[in-house]
């Protein structure tokens, strides 16, 4: 027998062994979804007849839902968790008619709980898992943090096991972003930011302009006494299907990042992008939110200095035109006629842009001097206070709560030095990485779109109560390194051809 009649003959068996392997893997899966609707069917059969359990019985559902969807497809999981994510306030006000307000939500715990299950499918058996310094990183980071949670400082074990939710919860999305977003997967996460942009951003304008839902209005009168920030100047803040109205305000502005980068690269449809833009802006104006605003300028103006950093006098330009296009937006606010409940929202944003250290009309001083002391409490105590110590964990178990509202220095106070030199590493790799790839690559739109957000969202990577944003941010992250070393080992020349 020649030489190739056996390399055709090894072929054809390696070719057999792996369909028989993947028809194995196929009947697993098949057997185990199975597995799990039978036990949810028979949970929820046994929950139903315990009165006031329907959040236990969804939640339960739910999770066995996106559970066998794991196993058999874990990147359609992972998109349909962040729909779910973005809804998870909408559901979770929805069934107070039904079951009131819950002190402790069992639908909190879906997201964790199937992201866990993602994190394990996406490192096992997966060889090139940590072969990055960043990935190895990570890891570093949640080990600390895992040690971090019996810190008798902060007030107990569960506090520190529930600060695990949003501190762990996010960085597991680094290695699901690594492992399964590849160049068409990017493009179908696109298209769901975009079809969630146009619903939730739609959604909010209509709780500004119309008004809210009866159990909405239910929820906002029973934490309006601690969610202070809720209520401005008498009108209560949008907050469409999302848990918080900052993190809808903040999602509007990732939207308007995502059609100015599709706009500035001539990447799509310029009129749906002109119309996602204008809605994503009258959200943002309507919220009264001066950060966000300081943030999305703060944010552009670096990236135009990243991407014409060989060219001085474009950089100075493009600054200037940003300048400009924010007197315009400014003076625009201050001329439009606003509802009798809008108009002084919109006067609380243009003052606090335009006298940003007046204490009466802006917060930035707070905001400071917030940081400020989270960083002495932070250096102060070496070994940290425990994962729980600056979220809710330490609220909902009467723990304590430092927060410093920036999750480099919560993670400082929080993880210990140790944790707060290891996150600063990686925030600051991760950057690169981003600064890079848009330097190889200048006319990629999506390098672009990806630096702007990380740098918009600069501060709340780790911030929790960010149940959708801190998932993205990491996901989006993952997606860098994963191509960053894709790029590095020269496996291929470039992530994809949109916008070139």
């Amino acid at each position: 027998m020649g030489e190739k009649s056996v390399k055709r003959l090894r072929c054809v068996r390696e070719s057999a062994a792996g369909e028989g392997v993947s028809l194995l893997q196929q009947e697993v899966s098949g057997k185990l979804t199975a597995a799990l609707l039978l036990a949810g069917g028979i949970g929820a059969g046994v929950l139903s007849i315990f009165p006031g359990q329907e959040r236990m019985i969804i939640a339960f559902l739910l999770l066995l839902a996106l559970g066998s969807l794991v196993v058999r497809n874990p990147l359609r999981a992972a998109f349909m968790l962040l729909i779910f994510l973005s809804t998870l306030g909408f559901f979770r006000r929805l069934l107070i008619s039904v079951s009131g307000i819950a002190a402790y939500d069992p639908l909190v715990l879906i997201p964790p709980a199937v992201v866990g299950l993602l994190f394990m499918v996406s490192v096992w058996k997966a060889e090139d898992v940590f072969n990055s310094l960043l990935a190895r990183l990570v890891g570093m980071l949640m080990i600390v943090i895992i040690y971090q949670v019996f810190n008798p400082l902060q007030g107990g074990l569960p506090v520190g096991l529930a600060g695990t939710i949003f501190f762990l919860t996010p960085l597991c999305w680094f290695y699901i972003g690594r492992r399964y977003l590849g160049t068409e997967a990017f493009t179908v996460l696109e298209r769901i930011l975009i079809g969630m942009g146009l619903v939730c951003g739609v959604y909010g304008l209509w709780q500004n302009m119309v008004g809210f839902f009866p159990f909405e209005e239910a929820w906002v009168e029973a934490v309006r006494h601690k969610y202070v920030t809720l209520v401005v100047y008498g009108k209560t803040r949008a907050f469409s299907t999302f848990a918080s109205f900052t993190e809808f305000t903040n999602f509007m502005s990732v939207i308007l990042v995502l059609s100015c980068s599709k706009l500035l690269f001539r990447a799509g449809s310029w009129p749906l992008f002109l119309l996602l833009g204008a809605v994503a802006m009258a959200c943002i104006v309507y919220s009264g939110m001066r950060g966000t605003v300081v943030m999305f300028i703060l944010s552009a103006m670096a990236v135009a200095a990243v991407r014409h950093y060989r060219r001085p006098l474009r950089i100075i330009l493009s600054i200037t035109v940003i300048l400009l296009l924010l007197s315009v937006f400014l003076a625009l606010i201050g001329n439009l006629e606003f509802s009798p409940e809008s108009a002084p929202v919109a006067e609380h944003l243009v003052g606090g842009l335009t006298d940003p250290l007046n204490p009466q009309k802006s917060s930035l001083v707070h905001h400071v001097d917030s940081m400020l002391r989270g960083m002495r409490i932070g250096t102060a105590n070496p070994l940290g206070f425990g994962t729980g110590s600056t979220n809710l964990g330490g609220d909902k178990f009467r723990g304590i709560n430092l927060s410093a509202e920036v999750d480099l220095v919560d993670t400082l106070m929080a993880t210990g030095w140790a944790g707060g030199i290891i996150y600063l590493a990686v925030v600051g790799l991760v950057i690169w990485q981003a600064v890079r790839l848009n330097a190889m690559f200048p006319h990629n739109y999506q390098f672009c779109m990806v630096l702007w957000i990380l740098l918009f969202l600069g501060g709340q990577w780790l911030n929790g109560g960010n149940y959708f944003l801190s998932s993205l941010v990491w996901l989006l992250a993952g997606w860098l390194d994963g191509k960053h070393d894709e790029i590095a080992r020269g496996k291929r020349t470039g992530p994809g051809s949109e916008g070139t």
